[in-house]
């Protein structure tokens, strides 16, 4: 497929997505391979879960202590 290619020749991309597309500025596939988000997800170092901040993102360091008991269907 070439670069220049609408996207809306990509399977899977209808009407609907081709303009959802549209709104971003991406019209063709070689839009789309250039298309870099505008944010990313930063991990930082894992921290115990008392010390994390309070409405802050952070990666927790867990123990779990006891084991849960898992279902495959509800209980009668």
């Amino acid at each position: 497929m070439r670069l220049d290619a609408p996207v809306s020749r990509l399977k899977g991309v209808g009407p609907k997505a081709a303009a959802l597309f549209a709104e971003k500025d991406i019209y063709t596939v070689g839009d789309l391979l250039r298309f870099y988000p505008s944010g990313y997800d930063e991990m930082t170092e894992p921290v115990p879960a008392a010390e994390a901040e309070n409405g802050a993102f952070a990666t927790l360091c867990l123990t779990i202590v006891g084991q849960g008991r898992i279902f495959a269907r509800a209980p009668a």
